[in-house]
């Protein structure tokens, strides 16, 4: 296995398996999601950039905190649909991270999470 597909479980052993605080953390990743979005709006508008570099001073080290927050919220979407439950703001809020994280222009993320969605632990 990867050891980059390690630290991306991490967030969700720490609320769920342990505390079994699913619905904390998803009011947690749709408040990321919302400060993600507000401050790219907010330099799109604002700032003058050739690429966007996000709150970091290297866009990659931003790159691989949206993508990690974009994979747990993956992962809790398939866990909600095993239980045949969906969360709507859930789902548009992963997509804008994957958009947001690919909008970066990092190649290691791409090859990061293609491994994490790849892992069959991931999908079971």
């Amino acid at each position: 296995m990867i050891i980059s597909v390690t630290y991306f479980y991490s967030p969700y052993l720490v609320f769920v398996k342990r505390n079994n605080n699913i619905a904390l953390l998803k009011f947690v990743l749709k408040i990321c999601t919302l400060c993600v979005v507000g401050h790219y709006i907010y330099s799109h508008n604002f700032l003058e950039f050739n690429r966007y570099m996000g709150t970091s001073s290297t866009p990659i080290s931003y790159a691989y905190i949206t993508g990690m927050i974009a994979l747990v919220s993956f992962y809790i979407l398939l866990e909600d649909l095993k239980k045949n439950t969906f969360d709507y703001f859930l789902a548009i809020s992963t997509l804008i991270l994957f958009y947001i994280c690919f909008l970066l222009e990092s190649k290691g993320i791409f090859l990061s999470v293609t491994a994490c969605l790849l892992d069959n632990d991931f999908l079971e």
